[in-house]
């Protein structure tokens, strides 16, 4: 909501100080600030069949079909969700969350178990935009969101995330993490191998990731 609410007063007051423009200067203003690659990207978004469904169902991203694809190959939330129905409290880190599409995903699933009578789970988003997702878990549920808003790459970021696992262990960590592009293809590629490397050591290297859990990473 804050973000809907930051972009309309952006858009408020760029509209208002170009209002004492002639029409036609105005309308030239505004083409002259979509380059050609930003029209292009305009029209694969309208054309877009998964940004339509997004926008039908209210989700945050369509980033949310892509985990269920991933999920559906894999299987592997399917796992998580037998030990919830279990009785068990996994948990699921979302790693470059924000605007939360993988979150809502991941929550979705957790409370269809938890309708059915079964138990619960946590997911932990990290990013370092702050977001909440559609849907916020009931405190009387077994299912809990956290919001952590930093840079992931800085130590203090994931002894925070660290401190947030309890109850149980991390059951999955899902990434889709990526750095401001420089358009310095080079840089831009040891920037995002640097992230995902963060990502994979955070699943496997600090003994809060249950042995034989999965890790999925765009």
């Amino acid at each position: 909501i804050e973000k809907k609410t930051s972009l309309d007063i952006t858009r408020g007051a760029r509209l208002s100080s170009s209002s004492s423009l002639p029409p036609s200067n105005r309308n030239d203003s505004r083409k002259r600030k979509l380059t050609p690659s930003s029209r292009s990207w305009l029209r694969r978004q309208r054309a877009d069949p998964y940004v339509k469904r997004t926008k039908l169902l209210g989700l945050p991203s369509r980033s949310a079909y892509k985990l269920s694809e991933i999920d559906g190959k894999y299987t592997f939330f399917r796992n998580i969700l037998r030990r919830s129905r279990e009785g068990k409290q996994p948990i699921v880190v979302d790693l470059g969350a924000a605007p939360g599409g993988w979150t809502a995903w991941c929550l979705d699933r957790f409370l269809l178990v938890g309708a059915g009578g079964g138990g619960g789970g946590s997911v932990i988003s990290v990013d370092l935009l702050p977001f909440r997702p559609p849907v916020i878990p009931s405190p009387s549920t077994n299912i809990m969101w956290r919001g952590v808003v930093g840079d992931f790459a800085r130590g203090f970021v994931q002894e925070e995330v660290r401190g947030l696992i309890t109850g149980g262990l991390v059951e999955a960590v899902v990434s889709d993490m990526a750095p401001n592009f420089t358009g310095d293809s080079s840089t831009d590629a040891l920037r995002t191998i640097s992230l995902c490397e963060e990502a994979l050591e955070f699943a496997i290297g600090r003994g809060n990731y249950r042995s034989g859990g999965s890790g999925e990473f765009d």
